[in-house]
């Protein structure tokens, strides 16, 4: 007769809750897939936690999320909700989304641009926005070792983008101009 053995409920709770991360990552590498927004929320506050210096009671303290909910979500335990990684953006000086970007470098974080680019490239018109990547691309290339691909005239011998003008409005004429045509 097979022996059974009889865990408790605690014991299978807390055996699925530390599987749980390895689990998935093993599943989404099986399955091809990229990085989780979870798992990127996870490796980008522990390094800005390394660079920074800061305590997860820190984080807690200056972002008003639960200290037990920070070490739920970087033990893998559980992922986080929106308002959740806006809390513990916000101890950083960041949006909740940022922390979800894949290999963040703190470079970046602390430069402050990133909010700007975004917001660059979602205003600038199709050719503006291909002339962005294609910049992106080639210094990402060069920065790979590959400075063959990368010249300085090249880069500025693409036509830059028209200025963006703001639509015409009506313009208002002041009093003073208003008296001068009746004259």
């Amino acid at each position: 007769m097979p022996h059974t053995m009889h865990y408790s409920a605690s014991f299978c709770q807390a055996l699925s809750c530390a599987l749980r991360p390895t689990v998935h990552m093993k599943r989404a590498k099986f399955l091809g897939m990229k990085k989780s927004s979870i798992d990127s929320l996870r490796e980008n506050l522990n390094m800005l936690r390394r660079e920074t210096g800061m305590s997860i009671a820190d984080i807690s303290k200056k972002g008003g999320a639960k200290t037990r909910s920070i070490y739920s979500i970087l033990d893998g335990g559980r992922g986080a909700t929106v308002d959740m990684a806006d809390k513990i953006a916000a101890s950083f000086c960041l949006q909740g989304w940022q922390l979800t970007i894949p290999n963040l470098r703190y470079d970046i974080v602390k430069s402050g641009n990133l909010d700007k680019l975004i917001d660059c490239y979602i205003k600038a018109d199709e050719q503006s926005r291909k002339l962005i990547l294609n910049l992106v691309e080639r210094v990402v290339e060069l920065e790979a070792g590959r400075p063959d691909l990368l010249d300085a005239k090249d880069l500025h011998s693409q036509e830059p983008p028209p200025p963006i003008e703001p639509p015409n409005k009506k313009q208002k004429t002041t009093r003073y101009q208003k008296k001068k045509v009746r004259k």
